[in-house]
């Protein structure tokens, strides 16, 4: 069986969020179809923390983002074991020349 595994992987700042506003409200309908069809949104802000756990509690999704312009990878513990099997669960054909 062939299972392909979709991951968005999106700038949340002028991207995802209005660049005048930091609206995500012309975002949202494709937000809540990539939650209805279990699409991860990784995302890569500027923002803390602190504002992006929360941030992502207003969009209604819980993924692993990058923070503050990729000085750090947050990998929320409900989500852990899952991305984990993820992760190790398929064999991999990677080389490196």
């Amino acid at each position: 069986m062939n299972m392909t595994h979709w991951i968005i992987s999106t700038d949340l700042d002028g991207t995802l969020l209005d660049h005048q506003t930091y609206s995500y409200k012309a975002a949202y309908p494709a937000i809540k179809e990539c939650v209805r069809q279990s699409i991860p949104i990784v995302y890569n802000t500027s923002k803390t923390l602190a504002e992006s756990i929360v941030l992502q509690k207003e969009m209604g999704f819980i993924e692993p983002f990058i923070v503050e312009n990729g000085a750090a990878v947050y990998l929320p513990k409900t989500l852990y074991k899952n991305y984990i099997k993820l992760l190790f669960s398929q064999p991999t054909s990677r080389s490196f020349k």
